[in-house]
């Protein structure tokens, strides 16, 4: 009798005794029978809660129909991640997991979620802000719980999620653009000189040499540079061809945006690739089978995430230059070109970007800021320019 609990629910047993439609407390089941009401929480302090309810309730030989039971943020946190799990990559699921469990529970657990809103929300995230989180932290803090109060509305828990619509603030003095740490011109070539020596003395395998040279000239994201074929590769239209990529786990999916694209190769590492293509081939004829993989494992299949990561270690090492991640060789990539007056829509094309606002975003500083007085443009002509024209027209109608 009292508080019991089978598999996902609290249930509450008590001796009652049958007058009429009222229901009241036995003093023991030999004047009474067992009833048991099951009182819809995972939580004990809430069930708890409910006990006592029920109980008055018999003692006043009152109506007892259980109330519902508001749903808690922590007993909804648990079910959402736990169906969720099988829509989100493991790492991704992992990270929910961590801000739910260390920031999320903590600071809103107790509360019902059909009460929540953006006010708590809102003054939650103060706290973490004023505690030392990271304005990256308290963003993704903020996305995981809205993300699961949008579901939350879909099923029916609340009538819509209370942080649509809803500004995040800026603290004062909070950069706008994300951190990005590409190499400058210098530490490339370094890194590059680096590559080519840990090659020659066969200290590091081809695959990883090449691998991040592709990094360097393509900007690809490391989990699509893992993921290509050497079916990829158009020599002719010298060109690679963009339309899966790995996971931490070695499970193979569609790029980011969920679309392929091709992204042009230069000349220089075209004619790298070309020659490694024959050494992969030669490769595959000792191994005895052919890889799927354009940048293999020594046994032919893909590549281990944290293996690509001790690789990029080692050169960074041994030309003496800070630790980077492997991602900042696409930020350097993106870098370089923009800073070389390359323009913005064509380095957000080769990336894979939706929009070329995510480009500038990222790496507007990088693009030359026009100490040129390039405003005289206005005086060379008094007649307008059409597009039909001004390939024609651009040597005569613009100053030198």
């Amino acid at each position: 009798m009292g508080l019991t609990k089978r598999k996902d629910s609290y249930y509450v047993e008590f001796p009652v005794l049958v007058d009429g439609k009222t229901l009241r407390l036995a003093p023991n089941l030999s004047v009474g029978k067992l009833k048991r009401w099951k009182v819809g929480c995972k939580n004990k302090e809430e069930a708890r809660k409910q006990e006592a309810i029920i109980k008055t309730k018999l003692l006043q030989g009152m109506s007892t129909e259980v109330p519902t039971v508001p749903i808690t943020v922590r007993d909804y946190c648990q079910r959402w991640l736990k169906s969720s799990k099988v829509n989100l990559a493991a790492r991704t699921h992992s990270s929910y997991s961590q801000i739910v469990r260390l920031y999320i529970e903590p600071a809103l657990g107790g509360q019902a979620v059909a009460a929540l809103g953006w006010a708590n929300v809102r003054a939650m995230l103060n706290v973490k802000q004023q505690a030392g989180c990271s304005a990256d932290t308290t963003r993704i803090i903020r996305a995981v719980l809205s993300s699961m109060l949008t579901d939350a509305a879909e099923e029916g828990v609340i009538a819509v999620n209370p942080l649509l619509g809803q500004r995040r603030k800026r603290r004062a003095g909070q950069t706008i653009a994300p951190d990005v740490d590409p190499l400058t011109w210098q530490q490339k070539e370094a890194f590059e000189t680096k590559l080519d020596e840990l090659e020659e003395s066969q200290s590091l395998s081809r695959s990883y040499t090449m691998l991040f040279r592709t990094y360097l000239k393509t900007g690809l994201r490391p989990s699509e540079g893992r993921a290509l074929q050497p079916g990829d590769i158009d020599f002719v239209g010298r060109r690679v061809r963009v339309e899966r990529s790995a996971t931490l786990e070695g499970q193979i999916k569609s790029t980011k945006t969920g679309e392929s694209r091709w992204v042009d190769l230069s000349d220089g590492i075209l004619a790298e690739l070309e020659s490694y293509l024959t050494h992969l081939r030669a490769e595959d004829i000792a191994r005895g089978k052919a890889s799927d993989w354009l940048f293999p494992s020594l046994s032919g299949g893909l590549l281990d995430e944290s293996h690509v990561v001790r690789a990029f270690h080692r050169v960074l090492d041994a030309a003496g230059l800070p630790r980077f991640r492997v991602y900042d060789l696409r930020h350097t990539f993106a870098s370089l070109l923009l800073s070389s007056n390359v323009p913005l829509l064509y380095v957000s094309h080769q990336l894979g970007h939706t929009k070329p606002t995510i480009t500038l975003k990222y790496y507007a500083r990088w693009i030359p800021s026009g100490e040129v007085h390039r405003v005289n443009v206005l005086d060379a002509a008094n007649t307008v320019i059409t597009p039909a024209t001004a390939s024609r027209e651009a040597a005569t109608s613009l100053p030198t």
